[in-house]
């Protein structure tokens, strides 16, 4: 049993493309840039940092011009999922209420300041985790952040659950133990535990 399991977010716990993408159409619009982003669009940027989503979307904008949009972006994000709430996968509530009854709970996204707090208002989950930590709040990159909760806490035997290539590479970089969601976004090249539901953590580890 993990003495602490720490979870992305998007692609593993939710799914919030739908209205990440509309609020990315609509700062666009604003600053002249019509778009017509879709989820699946969006999908392969999930995980990533705001800065290397802005590259991708916006590859003919110098850093100068892109930052305003980005920083837009953020600022109404928290607020996007909020009002048209995203996919929340099915169990998850119940695999955190079992889960957090037997160890600590963690959050590590690369998200921006605010987001993660609007999934655990929207969700209702905040009784369940003990610290969250994200990009935004620190600017290093996932697996230091990953460290960083893990030396915070004093965890010896932690646990990653994400869905990307890049959260498997967190671990790797944090030396901690990766669950791939593969129901999620991505593909990886290894993992310690496949996941086909999040519930399967329970299979696994209750």
């Amino acid at each position: 049993m993990p003495d602490g399991i720490i979870f992305d977010i998007d692609g593993t716990m939710w799914d919030s493309r739908a209205a990440v993408a509309d609020a990315w159409n609509r700062i666009l619009a604003e600053h002249g840039r019509p778009a017509r982003l879709t989820p699946e669009i969006l999908k392969p940027e999930f995980g990533k940092t705001l800065e290397d989503i802005g590259r991708d979307l916006m590859p003919d904008l110098p850093d100068a011009e892109r930052f305003p949009i980005t920083e837009q972006f953020w600022r109404v994000e928290p607020e996007a999922v909020r009002s048209r709430t995203p996919h929340i996968y099915e169990g998850l509530g119940e695999t955190l209420k079992a889960l957090s009854g037997r160890t600590k709970l963690f959050i590590v996204s690369n998200a921006m300041p605010g987001y993660i707090e609007s999934f655990l208002d929207v969700t209702g989950f905040d009784r369940f985790f003990t610290d969250y930590l994200c990009n935004g709040d620190t600017g290093k990159p996932k697996g230091d952040n990953i460290a960083m909760i893990v030396k915070k806490h004093h965890l010896f035997n932690p646990l990653y659950v994400g869905d990307t290539q890049g959260d498997c590479d967190a671990c790797a970089r944090a030396v901690v133990r990766f669950a791939y969601a593969s129901y999620g976004f991505g593909t990886v090249t290894h993992c310690d535990y496949r996941l086909e539901k999040v519930s399967d953590l329970l299979r696994y580890f209750l």
